[in-house]
């Protein structure tokens, strides 16, 4: 015959209710009747009972079989523990169902490496509270049978809420809040769900390489996701349009994506730079100063009279003189009547009125002199106020020998200089003050057609260096030396530029 006790355990559980179980003891041995909630045995027999020590909990296995199913006595009766349990901080925290449905975790010095939810019932709901300390920023890594839950809050002393129901295998997040600013809104990330069929259905949308991006879907299965914003702009660029994850694509500004349209708004003006305004369509007008299109020669501004701009021949060469032609005439009165001869320099100041190329120089010599005289000419800068500034470079030119009426051409410089639209001086001197000499354009050397470039009443001054005659070897000075003011020629000499 057995020899056998019963021992009685009684708890007073939340709310004032008891509940008590007895257990049968064997040759005086006490069989699985208490103990922490850890130790608690996988399997039961039905009858056996189980008083956690640590949490007060007491369980009753309510199957028969081995293994039985512990069941936990409660106030309500339910499926599961209900109470609250404060889970003490490790490394390795443990969540134990069958002590209560809500647990509260302080985060702090000691880094979770690892969790565990062990003993929850089938249906059960369970409550996980995870805070921060003072500090904040502790790290929590959550139990593997906890899924679809938000990442717990950094801050410091917020606590992340989240709700769950275990379905006998894993607790189930459905909720998912914190104590922070109520306007806060945190959740876990997911993929994207089906066309709502009607209202949106928004989530935060997992995106590949990390991160995540608040979407919403309309009834049309259109997503709408929540633009990046940056902190600053990068210069140049526009936004060519926003990817499915909200990032801004951009692209920088070039002339091909500028759309035109015939607004004046961005025109150039006398006060900023700007497009240049629709052209008129006709061969006859010029775009003047004030940036409106004339007649080619009758702008309103820049010279003096009607007719004071540039005027144009039928074969499109510009000429920068009323009633000329873009070739100067030759003959009696075209002399080089300068009086920079016999070791003098002078200058008469002209303008170029767009960029230019000097051609060849073709003169018409009228006899009288010697085989050995010398005529010597230079190009010259202005320097900004009406006064002969230094040579242009490569601008020197020479002819020797004017004893017969003859042509003579050469080449103006060694390279045929490039001008620059603007002002300009043309010095010359000649070694014998009774030779004649005759300046007239080009029409050899590939250079065709002539554009002669003057003032309407340009200035002349003798310089008051001298010039060295070496034959064909023969420059002018680098600059002009004090300037005399001498008298003006009517009928001023012309130099040649072409193409």
């Amino acid at each position: 015959m057995v020899k056998g006790k019963w021992i009685l355990a009684a708890i007073l559980l939340a709310g004032g209710a008891w509940r008590a179980g007895c257990q049968t003891t064997v040759g005086g041995s006490q069989v699985n009747l208490g103990g922490l909630a850890a130790d608690r045995p996988v399997n039961c027999a039905a009858g056996q009972i189980w008083l956690a020590s640590d949490t007060g909990v007491l369980s009753y296995c309510a199957a028969s079989g081995s293994p039985g199913t512990w069941r936990t006595l409660t106030t309500g009766g339910g499926s599961g523990a209900t109470g609250l349990c404060n889970v003490a901080l490790s490394a390795t925290p443990v969540f134990d169902a069958t002590s209560c449905g809500v647990f509260t975790l302080t985060l702090g010095a000691t880094t979770v490496t690892s969790s565990t939810l062990v003993n929850a019932d089938a249906g059960q709901a369970l409550t996980f509270i995870i805070s921060q300390d003072a500090t904040g920023g502790r790290t929590f890594i959550w139990p593997t049978n906890v899924a679809h839950v938000c990442a717990v809050s950094s801050s410091p002393g917020v606590s992340t809420i989240v709700s769950a129901i275990y379905d006998g295998t894993s607790a189930n997040a459905i909720d998912c809040t914190t104590t922070d600013t109520a306007t806060l809104i945190a959740g876990p990330t997911r993929i994207a769900p089906a066309a709502p069929s009607s209202g949106l259905s928004c989530w935060f949308d997992a995106l590949v390489g990390g991160g995540g991006a608040l979407k919403c879907k309309d009834t049309s299965g259109n997503v709408r996701a929540a633009v990046l914003t940056a902190s600053s702009a990068t210069a140049q660029q526009y936004v060519t349009y926003i990817n499915a994850d909200g990032v801004p694509q951009t692209a920088v500004v070039t002339d091909q994506v500028l759309s035109l349209s015939d607004v004046a708004t961005n025109n150039a003006s006398t006060t900023k730079h700007g497009f240049l305004p629709k052209l008129p369509g006709d061969n006859s007008k010029c775009l003047l100063g004030d940036g409106t299109f004339g007649a080619c020669g009758s702008g309103s501004s820049g010279g003096s009279g009607s007719g004071s701009g540039f005027t144009m021949s039928g074969a499109g060469v510009y000429s920068p003189f009323q009633g000329m032609t873009s070739v100067p005439p030759y003959g009696s009165g075209d002399y080089f009547q300068s009086t920079g001869s016999n070791g003098s320099m002078e200058c008469y100041q002209w303008t170029a009125p767009f960029g230019i190329k000097l051609g060849d120089l073709f003169t018409v010599t009228g006899g009288g002199g010697t085989a050995s005289d010398v005529f010597a000419l230079a190009v010259y800068q202005d320097s900004g106020s009406n006064a002969v500034s230094s040579k242009v470079s490569g601008s020197d030119v020479v002819i020797v020998g004017n004893t017969a009426v003859q042509y003579s051409e050469v080449p103006w410089g060694s390279t045929h200089p490039t001008l620059a639209a603007g002002v300009y001086w043309m010095c010359s001197s000649n070694s014998n003050s009774g030779a004649m000499w005759r300046v007239e354009p080009t029409w050899g050397s590939g250079y065709a057609g002539a554009i002669p470039g003057h003032l309407t009443s340009p200035r002349r001054v003798k310089c008051s260096n001298s010039v060295t005659y070496s034959g064909p070897s023969t420059t002018l000075p680098s600059s002009c030396g004090t300037a005399t003011a001498v008298m003006s020629n009517s009928n001023p000499p012309y130099i040649v530029i072409a193409q």
